[in-house]
């Protein structure tokens, strides 16, 4: 179990949003995504027999995302999206939350992330859980950073407790209850080093408490989930305002077709897709995004 790398957190207070104030006077509204796509959120991917190798998720980078680079191209998109709210969904881990905190919540009412790597989801649905499970951000940061070996299990207690008397539905808590010691041995062993980031500060949740509340309202309406497949596959038909192909193009083996080509796309289709324009390892803030109008 690694240590945590976060040193001393700084914490904020600041109403600093990437988007106009007002946009704080109105939260705007938020679809039940863990309802709608409920077959696919908590689908056990994993197995009862807990022979998912949760060392295997080698696919994990620190986040290399260029929060500027984002508040800029979804500054953009924002006004086609006005006039009809939807969903974003995206590939990756706390990129997904990055896009929630980067978006005016006014136009856009959830997220529904969508992975190859069932190591991902698991990432997510811990982050998504302990956001719920906290009443503040202190008290989620204390059970998000990673425990030393022998205090693990009385850690994994203290989340088995605050499920059980939580309000999610039976059906997360059944979900949760079952993978607990694997979603939190995988989030866990990553690494949190971009906290101490000063460029990641606009998304920083683990230190500014209006993101971390803003996140938090997504969370507990249940517009916030993690499913396991391509950005191509077919999904329940339901209106997506905004994908986020991040840099997919450069890791398939095979021609990558435009998104959408699925029927479950056309009604209607999204206002735009965001592309992630450079090779792999540049990085960081040498990411160039794209995005275009369908």
């Amino acid at each position: 179990m690694i240590q945590s790398p976060i040193s001393s957190l700084r914490v904020s207070d600041s109403d600093s949003f990437p988007f106009s104030a007002s946009a704080a006077m109105a939260y705007g509204p938020k679809e039940a995504v863990e309802q709608i796509f409920s077959e696919i959120v908590f689908k056990d991917y994993w197995g009862k027999s807990g022979a998912f190798d949760s060392s295997a998720f080698c696919s994990y980078l620190n986040p290399n995302e260029n929060p500027e680079g984002y508040r800029s191209i979804l500054n953009e998109i924002t006004p086609l999206c006005q006039d009809r709210p939807g969903l974003i969904m995206s590939v990756g881990t706390e990129r997904i939350l990055f896009l929630l905190l980067l978006v005016d919540e006014r136009y856009f009412t959830g997220v529904l992330g969508r992975d190859r790597d069932p190591a991902a989801k698991a990432y997510l649905d811990f982050v998504f859980l302990l956001i719920r499970l906290s009443s503040s951000m202190e008290e989620f940061v204390q059970l998000a950073l990673p425990p030393t070996s022998d205090l693990l299990p009385r850690r994994i207690a203290e989340i088995r407790d605050k499920i059980s008397v939580s309000s999610i539905s039976l059906l997360a808590r059944d979900y949760y209850l079952e993978h607990l010691e694997l979603f939190s041995s995988i989030y866990y062993d990553t690494n949190k080093n971009w906290v101490d980031w000063p460029e990641m500060d606009c998304v920083n949740y683990w230190r500014n408490r209006t993101l971390f509340d803003k996140l938090k309202r997504y969370v507990d309406a249940g517009a916030a989930a993690s499913t396991v497949g391509d950005l191509r596959d077919p999904l329940p038909a339901h209106y997506i305002s905004l994908i986020d192909e991040s840099n997919c193009r450069y890791w398939m083996k095979a021609p990558y077709p435009p998104i959408p080509y699925q029927p479950a796309f056309s009604v209607p289709l999204p206002r735009a897709i965001i592309r992630t324009i450079a090779p792999f390892f540049s990085g960081g803030p040498n990411w160039v995004y794209k995005w275009s109008p369908f």
